[in-house]
Parts: C-alpha cells; structure tokens; sequence
C-alpha cells in the first residue's frame, strides 16, 4: 500500500503545481499569487514546467475548475434525478448545496476548491467553466426552476437574489472550512448542522417577498403554490 509520502512522490509535475496554485490562491486570492510563485512553492527549477502544462494563470485557473466541478455536477444531477417535482424548493436548494458541502471531506484539495471558489467571485478572471454546459448545465437547470417557482419577482430582482444565494453559500462555505483547519474538534455533526443551516438560509432568501413585484392575478400565486412546495 503507498503512504502519504509515496503517492505525493508519485505525482505529475502538472499534479503537484496544479495542487500548490489551488492552496495559494483558496488561501490568498488569485490574484496575490504570481506564477512564479507558484512554481517554486511547487518544487520546480524552470518557469517552463506551468506554461507547458497550463499556459497562463487563466488556464491555471480552468484546470483547477476542471478538477472538481465535474464531480460537483455530476452529483448535482443525481440529486436533481431523485427529485419527485422538479420544482421543489428545497430540494432544488440541497441540490446546489449537498455537493459543495460534500467536497469539503475530499482529501484531495476539497476544502482548498471551496475557498477558491469564494475568492473567484471577487475576481474579474472568468474562465471558461463558468459558461460551460460541461460544468454549469446543473446549476442552468436549478436557476430555471427557481424562475418557474417566484414568477411575481421582477427579473432584475430575480438576478440579485442568485447572486445573494450565490454569494451566501460560497463565502459561508469558506469560512467553515477555514474554521475547519483551524479547530481539533470538527465531527460529522457539525458539518451536517451547518449544511441544514445554510439550507434554510438560502431558502429563506427566496421565499422572503420583499423586493417582488406585486402579483397582478390570483392566477400567479395559484401557479406558484401548484408548482413549488
């Protein structure tokens, strides 16, 4: 059986930069780390290594995308079959929450993931997985439910509320995992009460109506009630 040693021995050059840049710049930023940084952290004489493997920062930063987002959908998407209505509320909700949640007990850089994440939404370098069918078209499809369920909200209003939702679940996301590295007494229990919390938050943040805009026939709240439970 390899150890802990043996597998980092193990690893591509292209693995071991892949892993110091998600460390550097979930705990910095992306951009407060240089490339050149990156390279030496990484344990390589030659800048050449990260062009030839990864290009640029962007492709860096798409790699690391590509290194989990894919596991994080594929999730998605099995919670999402398992949904008796599509436009379930909390379901949809646990959809886009469970799989992140999940990610953070993986050892291979999940918590790093989530706080990248979180730092991306403060940063103008949007690679190409943030419009990519590959990665996103779970997401697509929860954003479409949640259309269907608050037809009386305004589109712009509907727009700051993802973005809210958004936010809320990436940065409460980091800072439970930053509190994790720092804390000896993280159990099971604490991660799935912060989950159940961060659940009813979200949801909170939709249901709450302040914001919409007056429904103009009785037909609308009939259509919401009959779709979202």
């Amino acid at each position: 059986m390899l150890t802990v040693v043996d597998e980092e021995k193990q690893k591509s050059t292209r693995d071991k930069i892949l892993d110091v840049a998600e460390a550097l710049m979930a705990e910095r930023g992306i951009d407060s780390v240089s490339l050149n940084e990156i390279v030496k952290a990484a344990g390589q004489r030659n800048a050449s290594a990260l062009q030839y493997h990864f290009g640029n920062k962007a492709g860096l930063v798409q790699a690391i995308f590509d290194k989990h987002t894919p596991r994080v959908e594929e999730n998605r998407k099995a919670l999402l079959a398992e949904m008796t209505n599509p436009n379930d509320l909390e379901g949809l909700t646990k959809a886009v929450v469970m799989p992140l949640v999940n990610e953070i007990s993986n050892p291979d850089g999940g918590c790093n993931y989530v706080r990248f994440l979180a730092r991306m939404t403060q940063h103008d370098l949007q690679p190409d997985s943030f419009a990519d069918s590959r990665h996103n078209d779970a997401v697509i499809e929860v954003i479409h439910h949640l259309r269907v369920c608050f037809p009386e909200l305004s589109e712009q209003v509907f727009q700051y509320r993802i973005v809210m939702a958004r936010n809320l679940l990436l940065h409460s996301l980091a800072d439970f995992c930053y509190r994790l590295n720092e804390s000896t007494d993280f159990s099971e229990e604490n991660l799935q009460l912060f989950a159940d919390t961060l659940i009813e938050a979200t949801i909170a943040m939709f249901q709450n109506d302040r914001g919409a805009e007056p429904a103009n026939t009785e037909t609308v709240v009939a259509q919401r009630e009959a779709e979202c439970v």
